[in-house]
């Protein structure tokens, strides 16, 4: 937390306790004027304030247990509940005591009060520890329900983030797909086909590339889809492609049948199909591969896409250095797994490029 941030948290808290305090005072001062007892607002005031002020202090120590300590795992709620009731006890009890001992002393010198520590700071507990208990309870409310409405902030803030990831990603994967050049070719093909009698093929080529188009459309505002739903849209790309380069692109794809229905980012693996045809491939004269893999391990899913193109020396690039297509798909998947995706790319000079991903299982 930067240094001014932090100045103004303390001043805020600090500020609303002596608020509380100047409250609480100025309302004992009335309270006593009321039952006929002759006393000085700001002396009265001035009595009160002690303890507001060290209410600061604990609120401080409260709110830093709120964030180490907070209850989201089952596993941790013995160590919450524990916690909480040693230092609501610890603060209670040091609170009145340190109270009692210095009116005790003030009373004492002042010939006001004959009787010794331990009697008086049994009295005092009697009189106040309880409401020391309903305060720490107030503060930890207030600090979990603060602690909340932070972090609802920054989840709305994410998914913000996210959106804009997704709508870039998908942008760029229609640019890919329609963009002239490659309508273009596919256009081609499709004369060609007719051309040649080959009715079939031209049909086939003019519904993938619909169902390439309306499964854009349709899932503009889509984040998530089935692992099988992703693979059949990039199997129409695929053969599209390999229609147009029958002897220098085929693929293959295989998927375990445990792994079809867990749910992936929409549109994750298009742009890394599109970076092999287009970087990968597009300079073989022949033979050229695109294999895709997924398989459900644990509770983990992987999916590896392999080509056999030119390569490069991946070992001097970091996701970070790649074009759109792949930095959004590394930045998607950090918020919406919370780094606890891996997505790796292995790549050597004319021997082919492996992605893998590896991501928390997700289940509709």
């Amino acid at each position: 937390m930067p240094l001014t941030k932090k100045k103004n948290k303390y001043l805020l808290i600090f500020g609303i306790w002596m608020g509380f305090g100047l409250i609480y005072g100025f309302q004992t001062y009335l309270f006593n004027e009321f039952e006929g007892y002759n006393c000085n607002v700001f002396a009265t005031v001035a009595d009160q304030m002690p303890t507001f002020i060290l209410w600061g202090f604990y609120t401080l120590l409260i709110f830093w247990i709120i964030k180490k300590f907070p209850p989201d795992q089952t596993n941790k709620l013995l160590l919450f509940f524990g916690i909480h009731l040693v230092t609501v006890i610890i603060i209670s009890f040091f609170h009145v005591t340190v109270l009692a001992y210095f009116r005790w002393l003030y009373y004492s010198y002042t010939g006001r009060l004959n009787e010794s520590f331990t009697s008086y700071l049994l009295r005092y507990s009697i009189a106040w520890l309880f409401l020391q208990y309903l305060l720490y309870i107030a503060v930890v409310i207030t600090g979990y329900a603060i602690d909340f409405y932070r972090k609802y902030r920054d989840k709305e803030s994410q998914n913000l983030e996210l959106e804009k990831l997704l709508s870039e990603a998908k942008l760029n994967a229609l640019k890919m797909q329609l963009h002239p050049h490659f309508l273009f070719n596919t256009l081609n093909t499709i004369s060609m086909l007719i051309r040649k009698n080959d009715d079939q093929q031209a049909i086939k080529t003019i519904a993938g590339l619909s169902d390439l188009l309306r499964y854009v459309l349709e899932t503009r505002d889509t984040q998530w889809t089935y692992l099988k739903k992703e693979l059949e849209l990039i199997e129409k790309y695929l053969s599209i492609i390999s229609l147009r380069f029958p002897k220098k692109i085929n693929y293959e794809i295989e998927i375990s049948s445990e792994a079809e229905n867990i749910y992936i980012p929409d549109l994750i693996l298009q742009p890394i199909v599109e970076n092999s045809v287009k970087h990968g491939l597009s300079e073989k004269k022949e033979n050229g591969k695109i294999s895709i893999y997924a398989n459900k391990k644990g509770e983990k899913l992987e999916i590896i896409v392999k080509d056999n193109g030119i390569g490069f020396d991946s070992s001097n690039y970091g996701v970070s250095s790649f074009g759109i297509g792949i930095k959004n798909t590394g930045e998607r998947l950090k918020k919406i797994y919370d780094n606890k995706a891996v997505f790796e790319i292995d790549s050597k000079k004319d021997e082919g490029t492996v992605v893998r991903f590896v991501l928390p299982v997700k289940v509709a």
